[in-house]
């Protein structure tokens, strides 16, 4: 299999940005396939441009997982999907988050049988939950099978979640239920939460931390969010009280923990507080409402003692979309309105809020379409982006671009095949990478599509210009991190053969002010710690600096970007 790097041979075209189009589609028509099976699916950035893209079968009883890696360029670079394996039978509810670049931290149930149960006519499964860190070359750091986060053979829920943690790492919260396999009113729910090291250690013991304990039918629902700079938001519902928002330091101290009926799940600002916004059936009515409220740090309500009132009387057929925070810290809504039964029509609405609790839209909110299937919001960099389902005939994905004040700055159709799932990140450059599944014929399997910052298919914008893309240089240089850094930084590269390397770091005026190794690297991942001096041992001011590979051969390979704070 060959593999697809930059060859660049000078520096000076290093300081102007470049768009090209790659391996991605640019017809909505004909999208980028990565697999032709799979269902349920998930991705996330591999911190480079591209994307590591999941999937699971819907095989019953026993469903598999899988996971394949696309680049910057859209290439699909493993010529087969690397099956995701535990200790039991089935592997399921397959979720991914971004580790350090090249990286992927995934999550899975898995599903061991341990008997047969007669009145159903079918397997009865213990379940763990399991963890494994894959990067771009398939190879698996935490073993062949993974890590296990759930210590017991009981029967975990299959609502988990999990969240970054402040070092590569991972949040994992769960809710296992006593006694398996089914729930009761007899039965008794335990919430945990662990915390997975970007090295695959355990570090809140075996069993992780206990949270709550509930009786009966109905499941507690713990949510979990990153809360910045670090910590975690869990929420969850205690038994007798109600819904319950927790702040919750790396340590697993609490920060607060407030008992109130408006606390929703909670997306976070980047002052250790956050936002909520959610549907809320208006009293004796078959009506709903859209309320919403800001936390500061310390768990006060910023807004209102109860909530804002972001829209009255949305319908009883609506929806809440995604919320997120947008340039000059915007808080961004969206919601569907039903009018049926009077007529059989939705519109899609957005509602702006400052951070002082006021509405952009004086007026009422705005309307963005009428009749979507579904309406997505999200941010990529601060940037507003929506996208609409719509499963008429022919079925189409749009995606428009707004600024804060409801202008839209294009629209583009991404794909006119009907999606049975799908997720949408960011593509590292303000663009986003779409991935979906399709189950039903024609044309089945799992399928990825790019537009980029300018509303382009296909396109791919870098930080460096490119004369060449070519298909035999056998070595790769990635990003350092972090960047920025004060103390030090990581970089890491990849040589497919022994090599005679040199790797500099350039200033901004094509000087080279520190050599940081030359010699010989045999064939594989390598990283060298740079401290921010230069060749005298000098700190250097803060600024954007280049790093260089250069080979034996005479190829060069330079990143944009080092920044010193």
């Amino acid at each position: 299999m060959k593999i697809n790097y930059l060859h660049i041979f000078s520096l000076t075209l290093l300081l102007s940005s470049s768009n090209i189009l790659a391996q991605w589609s640019n017809d909505p028509n004909q999208n980028l396939q990565v697999s032709n099976f799979g269902y349920f699916v998930s991705a996330c950035e591999d911190g480079m441009g591209g994307a590591f893209v999941g999937w699971t079968t819907a095989n019953d009883p026993a469903p598999s997982s899988w996971l394949q890696w696309v680049d910057k360029y859209g290439y699909v670079r493993w010529s087969q999907p690397l099956h995701i394996t535990g200790n039991g039978v089935a592997q399921t509810q397959l979720k991914l988050i971004k580790s350090e670049p090249g990286k992927v931290i995934l999550t899975f149930l898995d599903c061991i049988e341990v008997g047969w149960d007669t009145a159903s006519w079918g397997p009865i499964f213990h379940t763990y939950l399991r963890a494994n860190k894959i990067d771009t070359t398939g190879y698996l750091h935490w073993g062949e099978r993974g890590i296990t986060v759930t210590e017991d053979t009981s029967f975990t829920d299959e609502i988990y979640g999990f969240a970054e943690d402040e070092d590569n790492g991972i949040y994992v919260t769960w809710s296992t239920v006593y006694p398996p396999p089914y729930i009761g009113f007899e039965d008794t729910t335990v919430i945990r939460v662990q915390k997975i090291s970007k090295n695959g250690e355990r570090l809140w013991g075996k069993t992780g931390k206990y949270v709550s304990t509930w009786h009966g039918y109905n499941s507690p629902d713990p949510y979990i969010s990153r809360r910045n700079p670090d910590g975690i938001f869990l929420k969850y519902y205690k038994q007798d009280v109600g819904n319950t928002l927790s702040s919750i330091n790396p340590d697993m101290s609490v920060r607060w923990s407030k008992v109130n009926q408006w606390y929703w799940n909670i997306i976070p600002d980047e002052n250790g507080g956050g936002a909520w916004a959610r549907k809320m059936v208006i009293p004796f009515t078959a009506n709903y409402k859209i309320i919403a409220n800001r936390i500061d740090s310390l768990g006060n309500l910023l807004w209102s003692d109860s909530a804002l009132i972001v829209e009255n009387d949305i319908g009883t057929y609506s929806y809440l979309g995604e919320i997120a925070f947008i340039e000059e810290d915007i808080l961004s809504i969206t919601w569907t309105k039903s009018f049926y039964p009077s007529n059989n029509s939705t519109i899609a609405k957005i509602q702006n809020i400052r951070n002082d609790g006021s509405f952009i839209f004086q007026n009422g909110s705005m309307n963005i379409s009428s009749n979507p299937d579904s309406t997505i919001t999200g941010t990529i960099e601060g940037d507003l982006y929506f996208w609409r389902d719509y499963k008429e005939t022919p079925s189409s994905l749009i995606c428009s671009k707004f600024n804060k004040d409801g202008q839209e700055i294009w629209q583009t159709t991404i794909t006119y095949s009907e999606m049975d799932a799908g997720v949408i990140i960011s593509d590292g450059y303000n663009g986003s990478i779409i991935v979906w599944s399709k189950y039903f014929s024609p044309n089945t399997g799992v399928f990825i599509q790019k537009v980029s910052k300018n509303g382009i298919l296909g396109e791919v914008i870098t930080d460096i210009q490119l004369d060449e893309i070519n298909n035999d240089y056998n070595f790769i240089l990635h990003q350092n991190y972090p960047n920025p850094f004060n103390s030090e930084t990581i970089i890491n590269f990849e040589l497919n053969q022994s090599e005679e390397i040199e790797l500099n770091i350039y200033n901004c005026l094509g000087e080279n002010v520190r050599k940081l190794f030359v010699g010989a690297k045999e064939k594989g991942n390598h990283s060298i710690k740079w401290d921010g001096k230069d060749k005298n041992n000098f700190n250097l001011s803060s600024g954007i600096y280049f790093i260089e590979l250069k080979t034996n051969f005479g190829h060069k390979q330079l990143i944009k970007g080092v920044l010193l704070k």
